[in-house]
């Protein structure tokens, strides 16, 4: 299990769940590399727009980019590649199109934008066709 933040008084499984659902929570749970506790921040805002995570192998995958080398990822497009800074802003525009993510009937936020579900294939993957 890892420690909670310097200078927290939180175990950090309680950080992970109290951290606040935005820019500066995002940035200290990344910040720790620990992709168990970038797993349950997602799946923390997940649930506050209304969604249901469907394949913990893929949200455990998202959770490793994001935590990935201080936040930097490996981003390749064919030959060429590129080191990509993510950010939670690209975490809520990958979350409204990740396909494993079962999102409620009324749609609203998260939900692609569009009220009707999920559209696709999500962190660079094909889309469902």
């Amino acid at each position: 299990m890892s420690a909670a933040p310097e200078g927290s008084a939180l175990p950090a499984l309680d950080f992970a769940q109290a951290a606040p659902l935005d820019v500066s929570g995002y940035d200290l749970i990344a910040g720790r590399g620990d992709v168990h506790l970038m797993g349950q921040f997602i799946t923390r805002i997940i649930r506050s727009r209304g969604g249901r995570v469907a394949d913990a192998s893929q949200l455990r995958s998202l959770a490793f980019r994001h935590i990935g080398g201080g936040g930097r990822a490996t981003s390749v497009s064919g030959a060429s590649s590129s080191s990509v800074v993510l950010s939670f802003r690209h975490l809520a525009a990958e979350l409204e199109s990740c396909s494993w993510i079962e999102w409620a009937p009324q749609g609203g936020v998260g939900a692609c934008g569009s009220g009707s579900g999920p559209c696709g294939g999500c962190c660079g993957g094909a889309s469902e066709a």
